[in-house]
């Protein structure tokens, strides 16, 4: 005997974050191997600039003194993370509630990059450069843009002497991330709006295992059955 129930919304949107997550898992691997490989490519511009730049400051311990500078192998990828670190996941706006999945699930920004937590927003470097972060935090950019601050922002934008070539290079890294990688993971997600749509079209457990066999390592049928049988006995009790 076959066992089946009737779905609840919390079916629907389990089955859908489980969707999301195959997608990202098996379709988007490449994709993001791809992107870890740059990301490599990145740091490493990111910190010839920073130690070209820092080599003319290195001899100067006033500027140590002063509490102007700190050595730092880490480089801050900033407003970049979620785009090197991410993963596409529905957008933390929206609730989890079917109804409201269902309205939204056709507009832009539904499915948003997100970094997972405990991901780390600083890159370890290959070594060790001068970092200016505390004269910058103080509002002193502009004209002393130039001075070494180990975030990507700051190698991406510097007008230090003689880093024009891995600039370049970086620049280039960064425009394959926004204008490659990053549309062709997004376009994997283009069918997410139709399973949207025919899971909302299902009525029992046995028909989005039809259309979608992988759900029922989640939805497994006889815990469902178990649950609905307890709330169902909770139900007559309250009555």
């Amino acid at each position: 005997m076959t066992t089946d129930f009737k779905l609840r919304n919390g079916h629907r949107t389990r089955a859908l974050l489980h969707a999301v997550s195959l997608i990202n898992a098996q379709a988007c691997k490449p994709l993001y191997e791809r992107r870890t490989r740059l990301l490599s490519d990145i740091v490493h511009c990111a910190y010839q600039i920073g130690t070209i730049a820092s080599e003319r400051y290195k001899t100067f311990a006033e500027f140590s003194s002063a509490g102007l500078t700190e050595n730092t192998s880490e480089l801050e990828i900033g407003a970049l993370a979620s785009h090197l670190l991410g993963y596409v996941e529905i957008a933390h706006t929206y609730r989890s509630v079917w109804g409201v999945w269902l309205d939204h699930c056709s507009r832009p920004g539904f499915l948003t990059f997100q970094v997972p937590e405990g991901a780390r927003n600083r890159q370890p470097m290959a070594g060790e450069i001068l970092s200016f972060k505390r004269l910058s935090e103080g509002g002193q950019g502009g004209s002393a843009s130039f001075l070494p601050v180990a975030t990507l922002s700051w190698a991406l934008t510097t007008e230090a002497p003689g880093v024009e070539t891995y600039q370049t290079s970086l620049k280039e890294h960064v425009r394959v991330l926004e204008e490659e990688i990053c549309p062709a993971v997004m376009a994997e997600f283009i069918q997410v709006p139709a399973f949207v749509r025919a899971f909302n079209d299902c009525v029992t457990y046995q028909d989005i295992v039809k259309i979608f066999p992988a759900v029922a390592k989640i939805l497994k049928a006889d815990d469902e059955q178990r649950n609905d049988n307890a709330v169902s006995a909770l139900l007559a009790l309250a009555g």
